[in-house]
């Protein structure tokens, strides 16, 4: 498979492999979904005469036989990996959560803190720093801490959908 220099360059950079295969034989096609993530399927396939077991993605996807997609995965063949992929005949990509929603997410985690006038308005030389009540330090280092990580995963989500966005042009 020929791919973009650049989408190589960020395939490494994020430890990603591009596999193109063709399903056969898909079946135990199963959905779950949680108060606190996507939509979850998974599902067995075969790919020549390797049967893959309870492959799972974060998307609720309708995998079928015949159905070809491009999947990046984090190790080569270990369909464990799954990080997401591009439906060849839809050009839908699935697996991988919005930067966006993510980014949100992160936002909110701190907007309590910043529409607290204390906190707020000293950062713009109106009133004063007060010290804040051990418990209130705790909740914004954890919240301050959460959305750093809900950033981290916004970027990573960036950076991956360039890559299928790059693949899905291939194809």
């Amino acid at each position: 498979m020929q791919v973009f220099p650049a989408a190589v360059s960020r395939m490494r950079d994020l430890n990603l492999h591009p596999t193109t295969v063709t399903f056969a034989d898909v079946s135990h096609v199963t959905y779950s979904s949680s108060l606190y993530g996507p939509t979850r399927t998974q599902f067995d396939f075969t790919v020549g005469s390797k049967r893959e077991y309870s492959v799972s993605i974060a998307d609720e996807v309708r995998p079928h036989n015949g159905m070809t997609v491009t999947a990046l995965l984090r190790e080569p063949g270990n369909w464990q990996t799954l990080v997401g992929w591009i439906d060849h005949k839809s050009g839908k990509v699935s697996g991988v959560s919005s930067p966006a929603s993510q980014c949100w997410v992160a936002v909110s985690c701190v907007l309590p803190f910043i529409l607290v006038p204390q906190f707020f308005m000293p950062l713009f030389g109106a009133g004063e720093w007060k010290t804040l009540p051990p418990v209130l330090n705790v909740f914004l280092v954890i919240f301050v801490l959460l959305a750093t990580g809900r950033l981290r995963s916004a970027w990573k989500s960036h950076r991956t959908l360039k890559v299928l966005r790059r693949l899905r042009q291939r194809h």
